[in-house]
């Protein structure tokens, strides 16, 4: 009877190290998974969100700029293919305008769209039009009115794009921070459990070697008559 007890308690002791490591393990795992998952999350919303946020800024700041050319080079000129680039660059505008009312939360996006289709129209009433009935000193007039809203949109473009920029940094810093922690955890763990290990193993076998001593002892002595 105190022999099966023996060998209860020495096998619960062997199994109570082993769980300890597997629950360590257990727990890294977990821990792992979720991390690797912030970071999956945080790439994801660098590339399907924060980039394209970005592009579609820029591209709406560079098709003012362009706009803005291809306007004073029509009243300038005449050449119909400055007013079809115009046009051409309205298309690109609204594009990416899509772009950041799917995507931005930016309160004042709505804004800056507003007073770019504003200077838009009027570029195409109070500009080209005028400019098409033969009021030439008229159109650049009223183009040159707008220059300093043409300026302000584009900045206000612009403005968008670096917040968006500063966004993705913030989230790349995140994921090296996020990637580092891991990995030294990961090192930690592994060290523990593989002090853990040996420290089960060597217990693990005195419970059971030493009672196979004892056993060897007192065989030896009943077989030298003692």
């Amino acid at each position: 009877m105190l022999q099966k007890l023996r060998f209860k308690t020495i096998r619960a002791k062997i199994l109570s190290g082993f769980f300890i490591i597997v629950f360590f393990i257990a727990c890294f795992n977990t821990y792992s998974y979720f991390a690797n998952k912030r970071v999956i999350t945080a790439s994801e919303n660098i590339v399907h969100k924060e980039l394209q946020l970005l592009t579609a800024n820029e591209k709406l700041a560079s098709t003012i700029s362009v706009r803005t050319t291809a306007a004073k080079s029509y009243v300038l000129t005449g050449n119909q293919q400055y007013k079809k680039e115009f046009d051409e660059y309205i298309k690109i505008a609204e594009e990416n305008n899509a772009i950041l009312t799917e995507y931005s939360t930016d309160a004042s996006l709505a804004t800056t769209v507003e007073k770019a289709r504003e200077w838009r129209n009027y570029v195409q009433t109070k500009v080209f039009d005028e400019y098409d009935k033969g009021n030439i000193e008229m159109a650049i007039e009223n183009l040159n009115s707008i220059d300093t809203l043409a300026t302000e949109i584009r900045q206000s473009y612009e403005g968008l794009a670096l917040a968006r920029e500063d966004a993705i940094n913030k989230l790349g810093e995140e994921m090296i921070v996020q990637s580092k922690f891991t990995m030294r955890l990961g090192i930690f763990i592994g060290l523990l459990t593989t002090m853990l290990a040996i420290v089960t193993a060597y217990f693990s076998a005195c419970m059971i070697a030493n009672p196979i001593k004892v056993v060897i002892e007192k065989i030896s002595r009943m077989a030298e008559g003692y």
